[in-house]
């Protein structure tokens, strides 16, 4: 149906229902219960990867990421089963699940010493859309008692560019609970940037596309410097994604970025690793001590 609309209508497409197509739809059938299940025995888990500050105050914020664990391949990225839950629907029970389990862990890394930790959570454009998805956030921070000011989600541009009278009622009534608004992987896809001065957001995270072929690519520095002069004249927060190795670092820095994020600084790691990473003096917090710095002097040596 889909491909006779874009055929123009008013014409025929045939589907043919092939071995191939049917392996697949068994195997959509099949992510989708492990899912399911996985929710209730502990093999959907969530990683935690630390975002740094640029000028070396240590960690400002950490980002919660989706995973999936198998008995035989070990721990799998969502890129595999992310779309599959899109489809069917799964991704709003899931999406709160990953909601409240990181601002659970947030509330417990805030109570021991982590006093301005920002936890930082993505929304899939399914999940926003779901009427009562305000509320939702609000009975997470209820539930777990993380304080105004500390969740973060990050949306994308797509959720943005149809100002809808509904979409504008959700962020504004995030805005008003102490939910921070990050877009993520700006700077992919579209040219319209009319929605910035549209919705109260808090950060712009540069895709890692940008930040890729730094500092040898001198088009995507001037990308980059672009977005970061864009976001401090509009008084938002620039995070890099995607730092990888030291002369990235350096560029970025060199450009005006605010915090990093990255393999160069720490791998997505589980909860208890983190818990151990945070609570290392020095680790985290707004003033540079010895330890903070000496976190990043691999880097800045």
């Amino acid at each position: 149906l889909q491909m006779a609309k874009q055929q123009g209508r008013n014409c025929f497409a045939i589907y043919e229902d092939s071995p191939t197509h049917r392996e697949q739809r068994r195997y959509a059938v099949a992510i989708v219960e492990e899912v399911q299940s996985g929710l209730k025995d502990g093999r959907i888990l969530l990683a935690y990867q630390p975002i740094v500050d640029a000028e070396g105050h240590g960690i400002v914020a950490v980002e919660a990421l989706l995973r999936r664990a198998d008995p035989d391949r070990g721990v799998i990225s969502p890129a595999g089963f992310i779309p599959l839950l899109e489809q069917s629907g799964l991704i709003v029970p899931v999406g709160r699940w990953t909601m409240h389990e990181a601002c659970r862990r947030g509330r417990a890394w805030i109570d021991k010493g982590a006093e301005d930790l920002v936890m930082s959570v993505n929304v899939s454009p399914r999940q926003f859309a779901e009427p009562d998805f305000v509320q939702t956030v609000a009975a997470v921070l209820a539930e777990t008692g993380l304080p105004r000011g500390h969740l973060q989600l990050e949306v994308t541009e797509g959720i943005l560019l149809e100002p809808t009278p509904q979409t504008l009622h959700k962020i504004d009534a995030l805005v008003a609970a102490g939910v921070r608004l990050a877009v993520d992987d700006f700077g992919m896809g579209y040219s319209s940037l009319a929605y910035l001065k549209r919705f109260p957001l808090h950060a712009l995270k540069i895709d890692r596309m940008f930040v890729r072929d730094l500092p040898e690519q001198r088009q995507d520095a001037a990308i980059v410097r672009a977005i970061v002069d864009l976001g401090h004249g509009l008084g938002l927060h620039v995070t890099a994604e995607g730092v990888e190795d030291a002369d990235q670092f350096h560029e970025l820095r060199r450009l005006g970025c605010d915090s990093m994020q990255g393999y160069l600084f720490a791998r997505p790691v589980a909860a208890a690793e983190m818990t151990g990473v945070l609570a290392q003096p020095g680790r985290f917090g707004a003033a540079p001590s010895e330890a903070a710095i000496a976190m990043i002097s691999r880097i800045t040596s």
